[in-house]
């Protein structure tokens, strides 16, 4: 899943701001599911993306930019599957 314009790299805020700025941008752009098994669906493909791009890091491992490039792909995963997991706690009881 991409992240939706927020540069991870860019070290001048926090991790929970870069969450929030994701969430909000997240919810201007993709509708939610209006049942539980979907939107716990979503959380699940988020975090997919993560735990693949996590095996790749830990047994295909690159050097140089190539490895920053891995480490930036693990923290977009991440970020979204914050997002995603947010979006989840929101809406269930709905």
């Amino acid at each position: 899943m991409p992240a939706y314009g927020c540069q991870i790299s860019n070290m001048d805020t926090t991790a929970l701001d870069k969450i929030l700025k994701e969430l909000k941008a997240s919810k201007q752009i993709t509708a939610w599911p209006d049942h539980a098994v979907a939107q716990a669906g979503l959380v699940a493909n988020a975090a997919d993306f993560l735990l693949n791009a996590s095996f790749r890091y830990k047994y295909n491992r690159k050097t140089g930019e190539a490895r920053d490039e891995q480490i930036e792909t693990m923290k977009r995963h991440a970020l979204q599957t914050a997002v995603m997991s947010i979006r989840f706690l929101e809406n269930i009881d709905q």
